[in-house]
């Protein structure tokens, strides 16, 4: 016996509280008032470096994992802390897939790479953010 095809039916909110009959054996689909579904928001969740003992001129590797976002873009601002303030030094994007984005940056000390090889480099702090594109 072949499978019967699925049934779409459009229905209003007062005649689904009343109850809707069906036929056994196919999948019934409603469509109450002509609504239709509607998709979630995407939402950042735990982000974290890929790497923690990283050197000038490595590549940090950074990570966040996204809610509902398959597809959508990630953008990753890559900041260095000079003082109290910090400032951006890179800027990298991502696809989430499988509900990770990633991105990788070359991280990059001011100073003069011929001097002390940057002296105060591994005091550096460095951090991101991500946010959705």
């Amino acid at each position: 016996m072949a499978a019967m095809a699925d049934e779409v039916r459009s229905v209003s909110l007062d005649e689904l509280k009343g109850g809707i009959q069906a036929k056994a054996g196919h999948r019934l689909v409603l469509v109450v008032d002509g609504a239709q579904g509607v998709r979630p928001d995407a939402a950042l969740g735990e982000a974290r470096w890929g790497e923690s003992d990283l050197e000038h001129g490595d590549k940090a590797s950074m990570e966040v994992d996204v809610e509902h976002g398959e597809g959508r873009r990630v953008r990753f601002i890559l900041e260095r802390k000079d003082g109290n303030e910090w400032s951006s030094v890179a800027t990298v994007e991502g696809t989430v897939s499988k509900g990770k984005a990633s991105a990788s940056a070359a991280l990059e000390h001011p100073g003069d790479p011929d001097a002390e090889p940057f002296a105060d480099a591994a005091e550096r702090e460095m951090r991101f953010r991500c946010e959705l594109v």
